[in-house]
């Protein structure tokens, strides 16, 4: 009996020491492999919490590069704004860099890059040798290879991180610029300091349990420790506009040993439940006998218990995670926003404002709770913002206002402070919610804008130069006081409510100006003449840009024009001093003509009174003088030629004409030992010219070929036509396809080759002092380069010289028919009654005869005053004026003008030898009816009368 109970006491114990142990191995694995879970799981919330504190420096990153990629924005609109018609130089370059500078510390230099080069650097000091560096040309190809990139793109492109040309470790970014009608005007850049740019997105800042890198695409770590690439790091990625960084973060200490102490804490408790557990199964099997039952019963509630007990926790730990990753969202967004967050109690109190609120005002994050904010609000606005505050707490108005702060060094920041009420599901109010945006930048940009603009406006107002912006169909837009004085207008108001057109002296002018700017796009240094308010003429110089909409048509005009009436009057001055100075070296050839003209004109006339029974020898006396008074006549013509004031007038004409007059004058003029020839081709075509200038061209180089043969010699003026080909190897770019060239050659002393490279400077000559100017064939070169054509000499010591012109040909000239001539008879009269005023006593009889003889009426007067009397109290009768311009006691001017206030419809014919251009367009527009030359032919007389007096009727 013992034996057997013993043995069953033994089998009861064995059972249970071999069910405790079994239960107990079965534990430890169970325990082992909670173990590798529990790692695990802290291992990912290691993770997830090393990302959640290394998160916000990827935010950091991209937000530091959003300020800086605002900043080239900044710049690009400030390139582009000021191109109106000019280039950015360096001075508003750097006025408006150094305001992005001194708020950028970690910026290396900001750039402006034009073709590839860089132009412009701020700050200059230190990056000198950056200053015109060819990036195209860059031995590092990637350098190249962005610009191209950024252009093509349209976008910022980051270069780097590269070593840079100032020196050290850095960034470059660089951005396109175009101006408003899409043309490239270059690159901005900024070149950054990529340890001071970390520094600035608070990445060096970091706490000393994790290690951080930053690497690219490919891996390669540019920045931080690379053995944190070796341990499965937790990977953020940070996307930059063109540019990709990877920040990767771990534990200083290693994911396993960061875990090590979370992992103890677990095993022991792992092994305390193992062997509590043991002890139960021991109790349990060694007692199962009597305590089945209740054992079971007490499982059963263990496990309702444990079931309730996992169940609670994990419904705690669902809540403690959304909690979590709540605040994880909201502290995320909060601390890495852009912006600046606050948050408030009920009262109005604040209880947390984020890390840029906190840059922004300049206080730390605890002394801005509560009130502490509003001791940095700047003095002008502290009572309005107060009072802002208050009515939006107390429920009256919203709250959106835009004040300042002013930091403790002093400062300024621009806010846009913007709030909302947060209430709980109930309605209850819970506190307020609160944003600032710094608006600074934009604020400063606003400033400096407006300064540039009151600036250019100031300079657009005080400019010397006349500046104008014009629609292309004459509307005058906009112009400033200089150019509304240039036309003679008193205001710019008065100036802009004219049309353009009206300021041209043709509409052809006009016409062609436009058509000019079509196929040019700009027009630099244009000489034109225009016309002032009071109707006389103005010299300008002007400069002008085409405004073209997006179908190519011209839109408007933009230039300026610079008034250079006084040196144009200047240059004719001079250019009047070289006639009268040739003209006095003709004067005593001149007057020896004259007196031979004279001579036969007197001694024929002598001879008539003594051959008065000989009708045939006095028409043969009266033919002499008709043919020395002609002759006498034309002389007069050259003189005029050469002598007047003439404007400048193109006309086509044959080269050959202007030789021959020049000849015929030199002939009579010059020194009997020097033998004038020519040498004309009779087939050269027609060409464009002044002929008043050619005239004094060829007298110069005369007198000149005069003095150069004080013993003698031959003067030799040829003409021929050449083609362009032959000349190219002389002068650039002959553009017309033929060319006329006159020579002027003498057999004189010549030049040597240090004298000829030197004969067209002014004020240069190799004649004695007093006898010459310098200034003839500075004036020939002058009035040839004028005429688009070309001057060449050649000459030897001791052989002569040789000037050759050569004038691009621009059309044919008709040959001149014979025209039959017509007699006096043959031009019709009439019946009109004439006041003929004229002071030489003998003129007036004889067109007093004359006009008789045709079946007029003829009044005389002696003076302009005698005529004015005479024609107020006859005014009735007398259909036609005719009188000199040159007059005694009024002149012809007066004589004119008083007429037209007796009877505006009065019919005037002007005589005269010679009438200055503006003479004849001022006395035009007063009412002439037409111009008779001094002295004139009786037929031309009487056919102007006779169309005069037809045109009246």
């Amino acid at each position: 009996m013992l034996r057997v109970k013993s043995s069953k006491l033994w089998s009861l114990k064995t059972r249970s020491i071999v069910v405790t142990s079994v239960s107990v191995v079965t534990f430890a694995a169970v325990g082992w492999w909670l173990d590798v879970v529990q790692r695990d799981r802290l291992i990912a919330e290691k993770r997830d919490e090393v990302s959640h504190h290394t998160t916000p420096y990827a935010n950091a990153i991209v937000v530091a590069f959003a300020q800086l990629t605002s900043k080239l924005d900044g710049l690009s609109v400030f390139v582009s704004l000021n191109t109106l018609g000019q280039i950015v130089d360096s001075m508003s370059f750097d006025t408006y860099a150094s305001g992005l500078h001194a708020a950028s510390p970690w910026v290396r230099t900001f750039q402006l890059v034009k073709d590839g080069i860089i132009r412009y650097s701020y700050p200059l000091a230190g990056n000198e040798k950056i200053i015109g560096v060819n990036l195209l040309k860059d031995p590092r190809p990637f350098i190249g290879r962005d610009v191209h990139r950024a252009i093509e793109r349209n976008a910022p492109t980051i270069t780097g991180p590269t070593d840079l040309i100032q020196g050290g470790y850095g960034l470059i970014i660089r951005q396109p610029v175009y101006d408003r009608n899409e043309r490239l005007l270059g690159l901005v850049a900024v070149v950054i300091d990529l340890d001071g740019f970390l520094k600035r997105a608070g990445v060096t800042a970091r706490p000393e349990e994790y290690r951080i890198a930053l690497a690219d695409t490919s891996d390669v770590i540019f920045y931080g420790e690379h053995t944190v690439q070796e341990s499965s790091p937790v990977v953020i990625h940070v996307s930059l506009p063109d540019g990709h960084w990877r920040l990767l973060s771990m534990p200083a200490v290693g994911w396993e040993e960061s875990v090590s102490a979370g992992r103890g804490a677990f095993r022991l408790n792992v092994l305390a439940i193992i062997l509590l557990l043991g002890g139960i199964v021991y109790l349990v099997v060694s007692r199962q006998e009597q305590l089945s039952g209740l054992v079971r019963e007490r499982t059963k509630e263990l496990d309702t218990t444990i079931g309730l007990l996992e169940t609670d926790i994990r419904e705690r730990e669902a809540a403690e995670r959304s909690l979590r990753e709540s605040e994880l969202r909201f502290r995320t967004l909060a601390e890495n926003a852009p912006v600046g967050i606050w948050l408030a109690d009920p009262d109005g109190s604040v209880g947390y404002i984020n890390p840029h609120l906190a840059e922004i005002t300049g206080l730390s994050i605890e002394s801005a709770h509560g009130t502490g904010w509003a001791s940095r609000l700047h003095p002008d606005d502290r009572e309005r913002v107060f009072a802002a505050w208050t009515r939006f707490v107390k429920g009256e108005v919203p709250y959106a206002l835009t004040y300042r702060f002013q930091r403790a060094d002093g400062e300024i920041r621009w806010v846009i402070g913007q709030a909302m009420p947060s209430r709980s599901n109930e309605g209850e109010l819970m506190g307020f919610v609160g944003t600032l945006v710094d608006v600074t930048e934009q604020m400063r940009a606003e400033e400096a804008l407006r300064a540039s603009e009151e600036q250019y406006r100031q300079f657009f107002e005080d400019d010397l130069t006349g500046d104008f912006i014009s629609s292309a169909d004459g509307k005058i837009l906009s112009c400033n006081p200089a150019f509304a004085r240039i036309y003679g207008y008193g205001s710019v108001e008065e100036i802009l409510k004219l049309d353009a057109n009206v300021l041209y002296r043709s509409r052809h002018q006009r016409e062609d100006f436009l058509e000019r700017l079509r196929e040019q796009g700009r027009i630099e240094y244009l000489e034109s003449e225009y016309v002032r308010s009071d109707g006389s003429v103005v010299y300008t110089v002007e400069t002008a840009v085409g405004i073209f909409d997006e179908n190519g048509n011209l839109a408007s005009i933009r230039g300026y024009i610079f008034d250079d009436t006084k040196r144009k009057l200047l240059e004719k001055q001079f250019l009047q001093a070289q006639k009268l100075e040739s003209l006095g070296t003709l004067a005593g050839g001149i007057a020896h003509d004259f007196n031979n003209i004279l001579g036969i004109i007197v001694g024929n006339a002598s001879l008539m009174e003594r051959l008065a029974n000989n009708p045939e020898s006095v028409v043969k006396r009266s033919e002499a003088i008709l043919k020395a008074g002609t002759r006498g006549a034309n002389l007069v013509k050259q003189l005029l030629t050469f002598a007047r004031k003439t404007e400048v007038q193109f006309e086509t004409v044959s080269l050959n004409d202007i030789v021959h007059e020049v000849c015929g004058m030199l002939t009579e003029t010059f020194p009997k030992n020097i033998k004038t020839t020519m040498e004309l081709d009779g087939s050269i075509p027609s060409v464009v010219v002044d002929a008043t200038q050619i005239h004094q061209v060829l007298l110069n180089l005369c007198v000149n070929a005069r003095d150069a043969m004080p013993k003698g010699g031959t003067l030799t003026i040829s003409s021929t036509r050449v083609a362009s080909a032959s000349l190219r190897q002389k002068f650039d770019n002959p553009s017309a396809p033929e060319y006329v060239r006159i020579a002027v050659g003498d057999t004189g002393t010549g030049m040597d080759e240090q004298t000829r490279v030197r004969i067209f400077e002014p004020f240069f000559t190799t004649k004695d002092r007093g006898k010459g100017t310098g200034l003839g064939l500075s004036l020939v070169f002058g009035i040839m380069e004028s005429h688009n054509g070309f001057v060449d000499v050649e000459s030897v010591v001791g052989s002569g010289s040789t000037f050759a012109l050569y004038f691009p040909v621009s059309g044919s000239i008709d040959e001149p028919s014979d025209i039959p001539r017509e007699r006096i008879e043959d031009v019709p009269g009439g019946t009109e009654t004439i006041l003929f005023v004229e002071d030489e006593a003998t003129l007036r009889e004889l067109v007093e005869f004359v006009l008789s003889g045709k079946g007029y009426t003829v009044l005389t007067a002696g003076d302009g005053q005698e005529g004015i009397e005479m024609y107020r109290s006859r005014r009735e009768e007398i259909h036609l004026v005719l009188s000199d311009l040159d007059l005694p006691r009024l002149s012809g001017f007066e004589v004119v003008k008083q007429l037209k206030e007796i009877n505006p419809s009065v019919r005037i014919v002007l005589a005269s030898g010679f009438v200055a251009p503006d003479a004849k367009n001022a006395l035009l527009r007063a009412g002439i009816a037409e111009f008779v030359h001094k002295p004139f032919a009786v037929n031309e007389l009487l056919k102007i009368v006779r169309l005069v007096l037809d045109q009246r009727s």
